[in-house]
């Protein structure tokens, strides 16, 4: 089916968007469970006893930082912002929902299966799935934060 927006037009129109998001975005962090490395192996260790030291065990931290748009929640209307019918669809539990996240594709890879997430000295837990938004395809993805700290 055509269309009636050209594809240069739907790139302008999204870089815009992009523009949006480039000038508003804050930066914080997000925190994964370390990998357990081992450095060096020790050939006595038995592994069905453990009898004796594995050998020298590191952990990799892996943490980055992600540029998002920050919108603190306020009022239970604000966090009310969603239909009844896509909170349903979408399982947001917005009651306890502190900060409303947009973030790049490429940031919410890394995001989705954070940890932890550091803000402004405080500490949040993701609360709600991810919803993808955008003009022309999931450009964006929208997480709400839960407060722990």
């Amino acid at each position: 089916m055509p269309s009636l927006i050209s594809d240069s037009q739907k790139a302008s129109l999204q870089a815009v968007f992009t523009d949006i998001h480039d000038t508003f975005k804050r930066s914080l962090k997000a925190f994964k469970e370390g990998k357990k490395v081992v450095l060096s192996s020790n050939p006595g260790y038995s592994h069905v006893y453990g009898q004796r030291p594995l050998g020298n065990i590191a952990y990799e931290k892996q943490e980055r930082t992600i540029e998002a748009r920050v919108f603190y929640l306020k009022s239970q209307q604000e966090k009310e912002a969603l239909t009844p019918a896509a909170q349903g669809d979408l399982t947001i539990e917005q009651a306890n929902a502190h900060v409303r996240l947009k973030v790049t594709p490429e940031d919410f890879e890394f995001l989705s299966t954070a940890e932890r997430i550091v803000l402004d000295t405080h500490t949040y837990l993701i609360s709600s799935t991810e919803m993808p938004h955008g003009l022309f395809g999931s450009g964006f993805y929208t997480i709400f934060l839960r407060r722990t700290s």
